[in-house]
């Protein structure tokens, strides 16, 4: 449950939020990319913590559905006060990386690929 979660969660916000670390038009330089990669990793988390109070009840014993409110704000709390910082810092990791590998790799708009200057 905790490898399964938050890679689907992950990889939702990515497919919702994440091009755009990719579109040259909404990101320019790196400060953009970063608060995107920022914003793409909240959205991932806040999406966890959904399928986390969904998937507990399902799961464990001794929980019912009608908690799900109190796991809901239980997991946004505890959870950003263990791993708040490495959650940020690996969000603007990840979104440096793509930020950097697509102006090398994907064509500009003329269609043509970056040349890579050694």
């Amino acid at each position: 449950m905790f490898v399964l979660l938050p890679t689907i969660a992950s990889a939702i916000a990515g497919f919702l939020w994440g091009g755009a670390i990719l579109d040259p038009s909404r990101t320019n330089n790196y400060a953009k990319c970063l608060l995107r990669g920022t914003a793409v990793t909240a959205g991932a988390y806040v999406i966890f913590a959904v399928f986390f109070s969904i998937a507990v009840p399902l799961t464990e014993g001794g929980w019912t559905p009608s908690r799900f409110f109190g796991t809901f704000v239980g997991t946004l709390t505890f959870g950003l006060i263990m791993t708040g910082p490495i959650i940020v810092v690996a969000g603007m990791i990840g979104a440096m990386t793509l930020y950097m590998l697509g102006r090398r790799i994907l064509p500009d708009r003329g269609g043509r690929v970056p040349q890579q200057t050694e």
